[in-house]
């Protein structure tokens, strides 16, 4: 009775706002001028809010046992979305991942906004726990918590013999060592990194997933881990990817979202794109898939953070994405093979599943698009439908999680237009609810996942070239767990041959199984290098790294964009095969990717590499296509490092070069490093002057030589910016205190190198709050930052949450003074003292600083 009760309003109201939506934007502006008390955190000083209009004023949105919200359900013909889990066997699921067994992990974060105010958020009231299905009819009806008591719990990952959990702030390993599913040993693999999902849930490090390399990676996470054959563990710097979930493809590529842009993915394995600070994040990792952020629920959807801002609503329903997170890679089984690679997105604002078809160019470079043009793969007419993470499991369904929550936005961002809708329509209860569906073709028969552990390890070899890709990665870990200790004869026979198999993902998968159990031999490597599939053509560079006797100079010729990317990658951190990048680079500099990609292996040898460039014949007259360009980058790698000893030798080096168009690269490169404003003036500071400088001159373009001539400086030099005041011993104390402190409480947005991330932190090098007087830069810690924030040229519309809370004086005082005398910044110094006036000046603030209030604190 009360599916058909929502069902029979909803499209009234639906209609409704169809024969008035000309006139729907013109009654928002009217009654917008209402003007709401600023009294959330979300809320933006000026902005004005307002009431709903009748036509968006919805009934109290009630809650809808299981078996009822089935029928609140639209899905595209010929599939079935059944019930694999619900209340009360799982509460408040935000994150599911398979074991090898067939059994589920499931992430309960129970105590996510217990009411508006976020009341009680503390409370250890979160559990992880494992689902099994022992009748074998496909519906979860065994429980076992693994871990209880815990504190808003955001990630878990069967790995090994056990499981990382993201327990805020830490990331600990966890093993049931008894066989009863519960855990009963807990060991600390990262004792912090993870503080801002006590915080800030919808802005930390979750879901972990494991590459097909060995390694584990994270959605929102700029490290790495992985378990060492001794059991201890090792973490590498990644790019910091995606806001809420983490997905892979075939070829273990990751794809992801912010929660305002549907799909962005990686053309090559992230970590690395982040290994040269100077460059940033290398071209081909971070793509974004799709501009088109429209969709097309089958509700009103009143009840979203900015409902009242232009352009959110069309006709009463969301009009574009707010709040997308937690994509899934299909990756076979039941769906047709067409859908292999297809990536399946929530908006749980949208109460919607969105399905992209995904197409890939000869490049790598994915493009997605609606598969179903003018409609969703699957809606809900149901407000509380909040579908958070999609994912294939091993028995080739598609599962959903689904939160079920009324709230969904965390109270640091809530607006009070949205604080009135959840009062009204009593949205905070009940909690405590939650469901896990399994779609499938119509038809299908319910099933219970292999469990691979009664496999032969010779059966799982067979198992890395099933059309299921999670079956084949849930193989491939459990060859390498179970084969740790040596691989057996028969099982390396097998790999060996799977290696000729006519499917190339069997042959990738047995290389990268036998690569990490140390048994791919240089044949191995070879085969690979010689295969007709440019994956796998890239897998062989990749594994032929620290193996010199392999020669790579034969790839620099390959037809695929793809394999002379990753020889980039490969071959510029090992010196030994600088030969090949300069090959590679005099017949592919025109290509921007292979250009950063080299670079980014380079990282403070771009002086070495350029010199070596310099000295081959091919760059000695005319420039290769794209020359000008690589040159250009390599020089403003080094400026931006702003060492003056680095920048010395380069001026030496442009000076020396006879040929016009490298001494030009080398001037606009070092310009292009250059702070921009009143922010150059002396940044580039040399004891005396570099002798090159004038004979630089000659050749350069004149403003050209006035920025550089601007930017350095030295002692005696007429108009000189003054040194900047050495740090007392108290301030040195408060700067190394400071930079503790920026790791546990920073990186998570601005990163270790403090250059920020998409859409979610500005880089921090020559920012004017940073550069600027003390007191905005303290305010901007005390009670956040909110609006449009220019930043190196560049408007973002960001929102940093207030850090004064959770920190004393002394410790936002070390935190800025880091900041104002690290990265080539000689700003002044904080005192602890300057942080205990403005927090008690500001002590009724409530709301963020907007950066028209700033402009006006001196």
């Amino acid at each position: 009775m009360l599916s058909s009760l929502m069902c029979l309003r909803i499209p009234s109201l639906v209609n409704s706002l169809s024969s008035r939506g000309s006139t729907l934007c013109a009654i928002l502006s009217i009654c917008l001028l209402a003007g709401p008390l600023l009294a959330q955190r979300g809320d933006k000083k000026g902005e004005v809010q307002g009431d709903l209009p009748p036509e968006l004023r919805l009934p109290e949105a009630l809650p809808l046992q299981p078996e009822a919200a089935l029928a609140a359900f639209s899905l595209v013909d010929g599939y079935r979305i059944e019930i694999a889990a619900c209340e009360p066997l799982v509460e408040d699921p935000v994150q599911v991942a398979f074991d090898d067994r067939g059994r589920l992990y499931v992430v309960e974060m129970r105590g996510f906004m217990p009411d508006p105010d976020g009341t009680g958020e503390r409370e250890p009231t979160g559990k992880i726990a494992i689902l099994d299905d022992h009748d074998g009819d496909g519906r979860f009806e065994h429980r076992v918590d693994f871990l209880d008591g815990l504190v808003l719990p955001r990630g878990v990952l069967p790995y090994q013999d056990g499981a990382l959990v993201i327990l805020p702030p830490r990331l600990e390993f966890a093993r049931d060592t008894d066989g009863d599913g519960v855990a009963d040993t807990r060991e600390v693999v990262l004792d912090s990194g993870f503080e801002a999902g006590l915080e800030n849930p919808e802005h930390a490090g979750n879901q972990p997933t494991l590459a097909h390399d060995g390694w584990v990676d994270f959605a929102n996470f700029g490290r790495r881990v992985r378990r060492r054959a001794d059991g201890t563990w090792e973490t590498r710097r990644t790019h910091t990817s995606g806001q809420w979930g983490l997905s892979q493809d075939d070829w273990g590529l990751h794809v992801y979202n912010y929660n305002s842009s549907w799909l962005h993915g990686d053309r090559f394995a992230a970590h690395y794109a982040v290994r040269n600070p100077a460059l940033g994040v290398a071209l081909g990792v971070g793509d974004r898939l799709t501009n088109d952020q429209t969709l097309f629920p089958i509700r009103p959807n009143p009840g979203i953070n900015r409902g009242y801002q232009n352009g959110m609503l069309r006709d009463g329903k969301l009009a574009r994405t707010t709040a997308v997170c937690g994509p899934g890679v299909y990756r076979g089984g039941l769906f047709p093979n067409a859908w292999i690679g297809d990536v399946f997105v929530p908006e749980p604002a949208g109460n919607l599943v969105r399905q992209m078809k995904i197409t890939v160019d000869d490049r790598g470079q994915k493009r997605a698009e609606n598969r179903w043009q003018d409609r969703e793969f699957l809606a809900s007419t149901d407000e509380r439908f909040r579908p958070v993470q999609c994912l294939t499991g091993p028995d080739g369904a598609l599962y959903v999680v689904d939160f079920y929550r009324g709230i969904l936005q965390h109270r640091n961002f809530l607006t009070t237009f949205l604080r009135k809708q959840i009062e009204q329509r009593k949205l905070a209860t009940p909690i405590g609810l939650g469901r896990i569906y399994r779609i499938v073709p119509e038809g299908s028969t319910p099933k219970r996942a292999a469990d691979l552990t009664a496999k032969t390890s010779v059966e799982l070899v067979a198992l890395l070239a099933h059309r299921n890709g999670i079956v084949r990665e849930l193989a491939q870990q459990a060859l390498i767990q179970r084969s740790a200790s040596g691989l057996e004869t028969d099982v390396r026979r097998a790999l060996v041959d799977l290696g000729t198999n006519a499917f190339a993902l069997a042959r990738y998968h047995a290389a990268r199984t036998l690569a990490q159990l140390d048994a791919l031999t240089d044949d191995g490597v070879l085969a690979l290098l010689r295969d007709e599939e440019p994956r796998v053509r890239a897998l062989g560079i990749e594994l032929a790294e620290g193996r010199s006797k392999i020669d790579l100079m034969p790839l620099v010729r390959d037809p695929s964009p793809i394999v002379r990317v990753q020889l980039a990658l490969s071959t510029s951190p090992d010196a030994s095969r600088l030969p090949v990048l300069a090959a590679l680079l005099e017949i592919h500099a025109d290509d921007r990717s292979v250009r950063q990609a080299a670079v980014t292996g380079i990282s403070g040898r771009e002086l070495e590499f350029a010199t070596c460039l310099g000295a081959r014949p091919q760059w000695k007259n005319e420039a290769p296509d794209g020359g000008v360009a690589l040159w250009r980058r390599l020089a403003q790698c080094v400026g931006t490092n702003r060492k003056p000893d680095n920048i010395a030798r380069l001026l030496d080096f442009a000076v020396s070069r006879e040929v016009a168009w490298q001494r030009q690269a080398i001037a606009d490169g070092l310009v292009a490093a250059l702070p921009k404003g009143d922010a150059r003036k002396g940044s580039i500071r040399f004891t005396d002057k570099p002798a090159a400088l004038a004979s630089l001159r000659e050749g350069t373009p004149q403003r050209t030589f006035e920025a550089l001539d601007e930017a350095i400086t030295w002692k005696g030099k007429s108009g000189a910016v003054a040194e900047a005041k050495p740090l007392t011993p108290d301030q040195e104390r408060l700067f190394k205190l400071g930079k503790h402190y920026f790791v546990a409480h920073c990186v998570q947005c601005h990163q270790a190198d403090g250059r920020g991330q998409v859409g979610l932190a500005p880089s921090l090098h020559d920012s004017p709050i940073v550069l600027g007087p003390a007191a905005r830069q303290i305010r901007v810690v005390l009670h956040g930052l909110t609006g449009p924030v220019e930043i190196a040229g560049k408007t973002q519309e960001l929102t940093m949450e207030p850090l004064g809370p959770k920190l004393n004086d002394r410790q936002i005082a070390a935190i800025l003074t880091f900041t104002r005398r690290t990265w080539g910044h000689t700003a002044t110094a904080v005192d602890p003292q300057e942080v205990a006036r403005a927090r008690s000046a500001t002590d009724e603030r409530k709301l963020p600083w907007t950066r028209e209030e700033l402009s006006k604190i001196e």
